[in-house]
């Protein structure tokens, strides 16, 4: 069970080449995860960002319009104020 010397060395050649295929795919795929995760950065984060601010805005002015006073224009008391916001805002 003795190979021949050009047998080792096609496997060998082989092995060389798979090894580099793998290194090309590799580097391939870090290319493409950078550029999807660039793609998400420009085109995911800058609306939710807005809705979040929206959001936090929102609240802050149902908490600034029961203290001036809203409870009482629209005659609610206790938690109904509360519960027509979580209503018909849906938060």
């Amino acid at each position: 069970m003795t190979s021949s010397p050009q047998k080792n060395e096609l496997e060998i050649s082989t092995v060389e080449s798979l090894q580099a295929t793998d290194d090309e795919a590799s580097i391939e795929y870090i290319r493409m995860t950078k550029r999807v995760l660039l793609k998400l950065d420009l085109h995911v984060l800058p609306p939710l960002a807005l809705l979040w601010l929206a959001n936090f805005i929102d609240r802050t002015n149902v908490g600034n319009a029961g203290i001036a006073g809203l409870e009482t224009d629209t005659h609610l008391h206790g938690n109904q104020f509360i519960a027509v916001f979580i209503i018909v805002g849906g938060a």
